[in-house]
């Protein structure tokens, strides 16, 4: 059984553990701002700014992780750090971890939200779920972060 909760401090090693074993998806580059981001979380926790959603298994070991943040540039809510461990991909946790966050951002009368994903070769399947949960490109970026690793932006209604 998958339960679902909301980040905690005790929490944070667990997900970065779980980042790196994406590093396709989670080059370092990327995984460093995350300390950044969830000490504001946690420190402030006002959900307008971001909320981070956990999913551990029946042992309390850490399966999922998505949060949200507000993209200032752009005036929307962007959806960051979705990753699921590999060994418990295709049961939904990705989709439900996405949901959680949707569901709390329309409470905040939010009705489109953002997100960007690597699009580098090896990134195939990461960009076929999102189209599969009614994402629409937006744009793609070439060498957006560095040489090789390309940005893709995608946009949902909710």
């Amino acid at each position: 059984m998958i339960n679902f909760r909301f980040l905690q401090e005790q929490d944070q090693e667990s997900v970065k553990k779980l980042m790196k074993e994406y590093p396709l998806q989670f080059p370092d580059f990327v995984t460093e701002m995350y300390p950044e981001r969830w000490a504001i979380y946690l420190s402030d926790r006002d959900l307008t700014k971001s909320q981070y959603v956990v999913a551990t298994d029946e042992r309390e070991q850490m399966v999922g992780h998505a949060g949200y943040i507000h993209n200032d540039d752009l005036r929307l809510y962007e959806f960051v750090g979705v990753v699921v461990s590999p060994k418990h991909h295709r049961q939904g946790i990705g989709k439900d971890l996405l949901k959680s966050l949707s569901l709390l951002l329309k409470a905040q009368g939010i009705s489109r939200v953002m997100l960007s994903t690597l699009g580098h070769p090896g990134n195939e399947e990461t960009l076929a779920f999102y189209r599969s949960l009614g994402y629409q490109e937006l744009k793609y970026e070439t060498d957006y972060y560095t040489k090789g690793f390309s940005r893709v932006t995608f946009i949902k209604d909710l």
